[in-house]
This record gives C-alpha cells, structure tokens and sequence, in this order.
C-alpha cells in the first residue's frame, strides 16, 4: 500500500492531492471497521426474497474482522520498519490480534469450525504483513495463536 488518492466521495469531481501510506491505511480501516458494525453475521445474511445466501462472496462481519485483522498488522508493519522506530503504548498489531481472536472463536460465523484450519489461515494473513528484509531481520517476531 502506498500513496494513493482519497476522494471526499463519489460525487465531487475535482483534483485531489495524493495521501500518506498511514492515511490511506487510515482509510481502509475506517471503511472496514464500520462494516463490521452494519454487516450481519454470515448465516443471517439473506437474498432479497428472504433465502440463505450460502456463498462466501458476500461481505459479512466475518469478512470484515478477517480484513481488519489484516489492515492492522500490515499498518503496525509499516510503523515499525518504515515510520517509526520508536515503540508505540497502543500497537495496531494489538487491534490485528483482537479481530483475529474473533475469527478464532467463531465469533464471526462465516469460517470453518476447525480451530487447526482457523489457525492456519490467520497466521497466513499475519505473516503476509511481516515484511522481509535481510538488514532487519532482527525486528521480524514469530507470531503465536493460542487456542
């Protein structure tokens, strides 16, 4: 994620500057985290004839605390390689384990109930956002999902 437009909506039409990487992600997770509030759990969610929508293609607080588990590692990463090399009180990489916890325990009712594969794919979500550089390698932490 990099520097990027971020328009005031979909209406105005003008010239707009290019915004920050931590605005961007800013953003992101502003969009994210307010449908996480509105979305439905993934079995309550219906077609417009009242039907169970079975497929995963459709957003549902579960895809969303998925998306935000992910928008806030990748923003922590970004802080600590790029930004700052200062420690911060209040990690993003804190909120990432929080939404990951709610996929973890099936508070989202949309992924599968193995707690192996549960895992499985929120370690593969947090590693994605641990960049790799040789010179920093010392600043790359393993990251452990208790059940």
């Amino acid at each position: 994620m990099g520097e990027a437009v971020i328009t005031d909506n979909t209406s105005t039409i003008r010239q707009y500057s290019l915004s920050s990487m931590l605005s961007v992600i800013d953003k992101a997770i502003s969009h994210a985290e307010e449908a996480y509030k509105i979305l439905p759990t993934h079995d309550k969610l219906r077609n417009l004839s009242g039907a169970v929508i079975t497929s995963k293609q459709y957003a549902s607080k579960g895809n969303s605390a998925a998306l935000l588990a992910h928008l806030y590692a990748w923003k922590g990463s970004m802080i600590d390689l790029i930004i700052s090399r200062e420690p911060m009180p209040k990690k993003p990489s804190n909120k990432s384990i929080e939404y990951a916890t709610i996929l973890i325990n099936g508070q989202d009712r949309n992924y599968p109930s193995s707690p192996a594969l549960r895992s499985y794919m929120l370690l593969s979500i947090l590693q994605q956002t641990i960049p790799k550089k040789s010179s920093a390698s010392s600043m790359i932490r393993p990251v452990v999902i208790r059940l």
